[in-house]
């Protein structure tokens, strides 16, 4: 039963990964996810943050309880001279505190005078005074660990953000090249028809040989512009396949009956600017490199306040309470306490570390005001290329719009005798020349877009 759910599952993974095989089209969506779910550099990213877990795991062993057992015997001459057995559990706190507790059986003949014979129970306690009161390196090295985690998060986002942004200029560059396309396609479909009809009249006695010369001759060109824009778009394929990968981590070349799922022909600019609203509400100083400086600065702030407690002497108190069977426990005090006091004279080993902390520190400041420049700036220019192209992109519409009535003028004129073919020729080849001059604008346009968003850091689905 376990191995049918898992076909399932499987299949409809499956399904669902080459879903634009079966629509024949392939989203800008489509191929985010794909890329994010099964690309090489998607999948490296997503380890980051299981090796930040398994970091917060090694700094809570340091707070994990521990057992020890000793047992130890000597024999000489037939004389026990002595014969222990310790047990001991030890539970490291939170605040600098150990607490321990166990029992020490301890026989023999030769025992030293300060030696209790017989089985003892204890419970007691290590407390830092000083040093190590406020913070100490196994609690600043879990702080710094749930940091980690939360930067290796920023650090995939980044990752996939790059990412995403090599592969947004190859989608909508393809995009480009199938609309282009599809325009010399058509291009060389009208002067087919034409041609066709200019025989027709040539048979006719309508129209002399010399028109069919130079429609041949244009047609000629444009068939040559076809098979380069054919070159291009199988190219531009293999560069989207770049980016595909099966679920098994197998490449994956996109069939060559795929299209781009939106068509830069049909594409308004209405359309292409209701894209951008995200990156134009977003702020750019939320970029996850800026916070993820933000984190670092916070682990340096946390070793800043370590080295500090180094400073500190140390002074260190221990007791323990023990008990003994068959004694009252209140009947007497018993108890051991000791304390130590440690303190270098010259405190020259702390101080230059903690020197070097605060230049790690100033370092970390730098640098998250110049990665915080440079976001912006970027942003900026995209923000200012974006308005650029605006005005661009609607010039070029009302030119494209005003070169088809001229071209639709054209073709009456021609219908009633009062026009040529080169005319017609003329007027087709500037109309399909501000057509490909718009395609490239929307296509400029939509790579903008994903560069704002790029530089914003949302390019990746969350």
């Amino acid at each position: 039963m376990k191995r049918v759910r898992n076909s399932i599952l499987f299949l409809c993974i499956l399904s669902i990964n080459f879903a634009w095989a079966q629509n024949k089209t392939l989203s800008w969506d489509e191929f985010k996810t794909a890329i994010q779910q099964y690309h090489p550099i998607a999948q490296r990213a997503d380890l980051l943050p299981k090796y930040a877990q398994a970091e917060v795991g090694l700094a809570r062993a340091a707070f994990d309880p521990l057992i020890e057992a000793a047992q130890s015997e000597k024999y000489l001459q037939n004389v026990q001279y002595y014969a222990t057995q310790n047990i001991a559990l030890k539970l490291p706190l939170w605040y600098g505190i150990d607490v321990t507790t166990g029992t020490d059986n301890l026989l023999g003949q030769r025992l030293n005078p300060s030696d209790t014979k017989g089985e003892l129970y204890y419970v007691g306690a290590n407390v830092s005074l000083l040093r190590n009161l406020i913070t100490d390196k196994r609690r600043t090295a879990l702080r710094q660990a749930y940091l980690s985690e939360e930067m290796s998060q920023l650090e995939r986002q980044v990752v996939l953000n790059d990412l995403l942004m090599d592969a947004a200029q190859v989608y909508w560059e393809w995009t480009k090249l199938y609309a282009n396309r599809k325009i010399i396609t058509e291009g060389v479909t009208n002067l087919q028809q034409r041609l066709q009809f200019i025989h027709e009249n040539i048979v006719h006695g309508e129209r002399a040989v010399i028109d069919s010369i130079e429609l041949e001759a244009t047609l000629q060109s444009f068939l040559t512009k076809r098979n380069q824009a054919e070159l291009e778009w199988q190219n531009a394929r293999l560069q989207i396949s770049a980016f595909l990968w099966r679920m098994d981590g197998q490449s994956y070349e996109l069939p060559a009956d795929v299209n781009p799922f939106y068509d830069l022909t049909q594409f308004t600019s209405e359309e292409i600017f209701g894209l951008r609203k995200q990156s134009l509400q977003a702020d750019p100083n939320n970029h996850p490199s800026i916070f993820w400086y933000d984190k670092k600065i916070g682990q340096l702030n946390l070793d800043q306040k370590l080295k500090r407690q180094e400073l500190l002497p140390k002074l260190d108190l221990k007791y323990n309470y023990w008990m003994k069977a068959n004694y009252p426990a209140n009947a007497y005090s018993n108890y051991t306490f000791g304390m130590q006091f440690q303190m270098p004279l010259t405190l020259a080993f702390s101080r230059n570390q903690l020197k070097t902390v605060n230049l790690k520190l100033k370092e970390a400041e730098l640098m998250k005001q110049d990665k915080q420049r440079q976001v912006n700036l970027k942003y900026q220019s995209y923000l200012n290329e974006a308005s650029y192209l605006a005005q661009q992109l609607k010039a070029q519409e009302a030119a494209a719009v005003a070169n088809k009535m001229l071209l639709d003028a054209e073709r009456q004129k021609f219908t009633i005798g009062e026009s040529s073919v080169f005319m017609i020729n003329q007027r087709e080849q500037k109309y399909l020349e501000s057509l490909e001059k718009l395609i490239e604008l929307k296509s400029k346009t939509l790579k903008v877009n994903q560069s704002l968003l790029w530089a914003l850091g949302l390019l990746p689905t969350p």
